[in-house]
């Protein structure tokens, strides 16, 4: 294989057609700006008038893209696939789509090399369970978003991490001798939820790099063989002030991000031998018009995650559906330029993906082993030699809050549930950072970190359900591993 880079960039909560429906590229399906969805005072049509930032976020919890997917409540018998139900509980901003303009950097890349029509969410649920699926093949039976740590009592340390019963893609790189790097824009990448990261994290300053090393590395020719970005969430700022694309931040922030990323790429003397692939967790309560296809492979694995959700689904999710369509976007010298394709694609053909790349043998999970691979995308000869033109994206406003660690920046906030994931984070972090010595290898941390204590023994750890108090603590956590940073050394 040709191909000796893989690059993934993950931002979020943004439809396939929320972004690419008014784009105007040849030969996508599914497109058809007509389509209407029933509201509270009548229809509500497609229009490309989404603002550079939205002014509601649209619920996509487990139970939200039930009712999106159904158009009715849950029930013993079939329900059959209607996508009506976006508009209808006083979300008509779902219906809002992007004009080119808006996306001009997603657009151009999608336009100049192939772009994935038929991609969807690993799962109908929000951010976390469907991050997991290209990390893990499976959310461990994680259907929704997670609860919030005071909500535990007396459980122990050890049950606040998420696993995988046949562990992740970076376990089996490094089990195949390839490298891995995850750069982060947010003070904690969201793969460290997974039990096993905190103790890489503190430990190896190589494997986690903050994104503003992600040029300077790829210009000196020092890419992993897999590379996975984390945008700034921003948690502290309630989204305004991050570039994942969230719906409480803008859309240019997050162009503004892809462009940098695809830039350096393309910049690198690595490009030849690069693949960059840029995705959405999931659909964030936009519109989409395809209906997910059902029958799709469960993991198979065990369920070590399921009733770390705020609200598991009763009854249980069989992960036997995919969630709602996303944009997908391959850009390498090595596809077909100005190409789409329309095979079917979830979260997990990433991993299915790096292993048909690199060689690997095996599965992690059935859903991974079933997934349908880029690799055959490959071309047998070199398609783009000079990269085209980044277009350029307005530069970014002033931000929502002068700073991250002000007091002002901890000010009240509807996303609680992304809150609660980072504190759960934080606090594995955190640990870390506590059974931490010199010179300790990420094993060596994690043997001595094995015998968990009871979260109260935790110091500065939230004390109650407060989102202000949970928000504080982690940012109190972010500066004690700015200072582990600093005596680490360059």
């Amino acid at each position: 294989m040709p191909i000796e880079h893989i690059i993934v960039l993950m931002l979020e909560n943004r439809s396939f057609d929320h972004l690419l429906a008014y784009s105007g590229i040849e030969g996508l399906s599914g497109i058809d700006t007509s389509k209407t969805n029933p509201g509270v005072t009548g229809p509500v049509a497609m229009s490309n008038t989404a603002p550079d930032r939205m002014t509601h976020d649209p619920g996509h919890e487990f139970e939200d893209v039930d009712w999106q997917i159904y158009g009715a409540p849950p029930a013993a018998t079939p329900r059959p696939v209607t996508l009506t139900g976006f508009a209808n509980r006083g979300w008509p901003q779902a219906m809002q789509c992007a004009t080119p303009e808006l996306a001009p950097v997603l657009t151009h890349l999608a336009r100049e090399f192939l772009v994935c029509d038929n991609w969807f969410a690993s799962m109908p649920g929000p951010t976390w369970p469907n991050r997991f699926f290209v990390h893990a093949g499976s959310s461990g039976g994680l259907a929704n978003s997670p609860s919030g740590l005071t909500s535990f009592g007396s459980v122990l340390l050890s049950q606040v991490g998420f696993s995988f019963q046949h562990g992740t893609l970076y376990d089996a790189l490094t089990k195949a001798g390839k490298s891995w790097r995850i750069y982060h824009g947010d003070h904690f990448p969201q793969v460290c939820a997974i039990d096993t990261m905190p103790s890489v994290f503190v430990a190896s300053k190589d494997k986690f790099r903050p994104f503003k090393a992600f040029a300077k590395d790829a210009a000196a020719a020092g890419l992993a063989n897999y590379t996975f970005i984390e945008p700034n969430y921003s948690i502290l700022s309630t989204f305004r002030n991050g570039d994942s694309q969230h719906p409480a931040g803008t859309l240019s922030a997050g162009e503004r991000l892809i462009g940098t990323v695809a830039k350096a790429v393309m910049e690198s003397p690595s490009w030849g031998s690069s693949m960059l692939i840029i995705l959405y967790d999931e659909h964030g309560g936009f519109y989409d018009q395809v209906p997910p296809p059902a029958g799709c492979t469960p993991p198979g694995d065990a369920a070590f995650n399921a009733e770390k959700a705020a609200k598991p689904p009763k009854p249980a999710f069989a992960f036997d559906r995919y969630g709602i369509r996303v944009p997908a976007v391959v850009v390498s010298p090595w596809v077909k330029p100005r190409t789409v394709s329309h095979d079917l694609y979830d979260h997990a053909s990433v991993i299915r993906t790096v292993f048909d790349v690199f060689g690997i043998p095996g599965q992690l999970t059935n859903r991974d082993g079933k997934a349908t691979s880029l690799a055959p995308l490959i071309q047998k000869n070199l398609q783009v030699v000079a990269p085209p033109t980044v277009p350029s994206v307005p530069p970014a406003p002033a931000p929502h809050v002068a700073a991250e660690f002000a007091a002002s920046a901890i000010e009240p906030t509807p996303y609680s549930h992304s809150v609660d994931g980072f504190t759960r984070i934080a606090a594995q972090v955190h640990h870390a950072l506590l059974n931490y010595q010199a010179g300790m290898q990420p094993h060596e941390l994690q043997a001595a970190a094995a015998a968990l204590p009871n979260l109260a023994a935790l110091p500065l750890l939230p004390k109650t359900a407060s989102q202000d108090e949970a928000r504080a603590y982690i940012a109190g956590v972010a500066m004690l591993v700015e200072t582990h940073r600093l005596r680490q050394g360059p």
